[in-house]
């Protein structure tokens, strides 16, 4: 996500360790491995009203191999089961939003850096 950062705000090392220090909660995090090896992570919050994807993150050299489609489609699946839409939002500089947008989500709203989408019960 660096990439994405620096082109949004600017990138500080230490403004970006003291915020994931204080927000990172280990309980809403999944490590994504292969080969018994972490490639990546996915952190998700279940709202009462909805489930909310924070993050989604794969290692570089594991990324167009299907694995975030089929990470999402496990967490739409679910949400589906629980009667919850999904909800997301990507830095505007983000290419997964493509990613996004073919999963069924739509733009619900927009901000100055993100785009807010969400992915309706079917």
């Amino acid at each position: 996500m660096e990439t994405y950062v620096d082109q949004t705000w600017g990138w500080d090392e230490n403004f970006q360790k003291e915020y994931f220090h204080k927000h990172f909660d280990e309980k809403e995090v999944q490590i994504i491995e292969k080969d018994g090896a972490a490639i990546g992570a996915i952190e998700t919050q279940d709202k009462d009203d909805k489930i909310f994807l924070l993050n989604l993150k794969i290692d570089p050299k594991f990324q167009d191999n299907g694995i975030g489609t089929e990470l999402i489609r496990k967490m739409v699946n679910s949400s589906e089961k629980e009667n919850k839409p999904v909800e997301l939002q990507v830095l505007k500089v983000n290419p997964a939003q493509k990613l996004y947008e073919r999963l069924g989500f739509e733009v619900i709203d927009e901000t100055e850096t993100h785009i807010v989408m969400r992915r309706n019960l079917v």
